[in-house]
């Protein structure tokens, strides 16, 4: 697939691409995805210049219309995207984000999903759901990044809590968060469920049990008032 801002000059030497795709899971179920796409100075100057090398020096103005001319040529890819320029002092490009409602949208028992194409995201299916339990079936297509190009392309996935289980290149502190390098396709492996259905079993469990209890209770209660009733008639 084309990246979202214009076909990469993959095979430049001496240029640097930063792309970094997070997946956010919130305990209500709502998932919020991102993707931040950023380029160094010199590898937009290439592509100003159709990968030819010239001494000219590109301003930060003529760079950014550079850019949005590009990106208005996409505009077809990134429907449903919201869109935020990001600049530090190496890069500058787009991030975009979306929300998706629910996870069980984009969850089916023939789930499968490249995060190569991270544009379909919304009508894609990424997990399996097996009695409460959410099994990842994302993958990550061969992506040809070019013998010199300094490419950083990272996944993550936040979870409402620590996974069952896990691929991941890294986690965080807590747990919680989880990240893959992609720069090798593979599979994005990962287990997890949310801690309101664990409660919700719980509590399901606890109620039951009371309700049991009290109706035993009564059952007794009526079963020993009948018996006296009977020694006294």
């Amino acid at each position: 697939m084309k990246k979202i801002v214009f076909v990469l000059l993959l095979l430049l030497t001496g240029c640097s691409l930063n792309h970094e795709m997070n997946l956010v899971i919130n305990d209500n179920k709502q998932v919020n995805f991102s993707v931040l796409e950023v380029y160094d100075d010199e590898l937009i100057d290439l592509a100003i210049n159709d990968g030819e090398e010239s001494s000219k020096e590109y301003t930060d103005e003529e760079r950014w219309n550079f850019l949005e001319e590009k990106l208005n040529e996409s505009k077809e890819q990134i429907e449903g995207f919201e869109i935020s320029k990001y600049e530090d002092e190496k890069f500058m490009g787009y991030k975009y984000t979306i929300s998706i409602d629910s996870i069980d949208s984009i969850t089916s028992d023939d789930a499968s999903y490249d995060i190569q194409k991270y544009n379909e995201i919304s009508s894609s299916k990424l997990f399996k759901e097996e009695n409460g339990i959410y099994t990842s079936k994302i993958y990550s297509s061969d992506v040809d990044q070019g013998e010199d190009l300094e490419y950083n392309l990272v996944f993550s996935v936040t979870l409402p809590q620590a996974p069952i289980s896990h691929n991941a290149n890294s986690v965080s502190e807590d747990g919680k968060t989880l990240t893959w390098n992609l720069k090798e396709a593979g599979n994005i492996e990962f287990q997890f469920r949310f801690d309101n259905e664990v409660n919700t079993n719980s509590n399901n469990n606890l109620i039951i049990g009371i309700v049991t209890v009290v109706l035993t209770g009564c059952i007794v209660f009526i079963t020993i008032l009948i018996i006296r009733k009977k020694q006294y008639e």
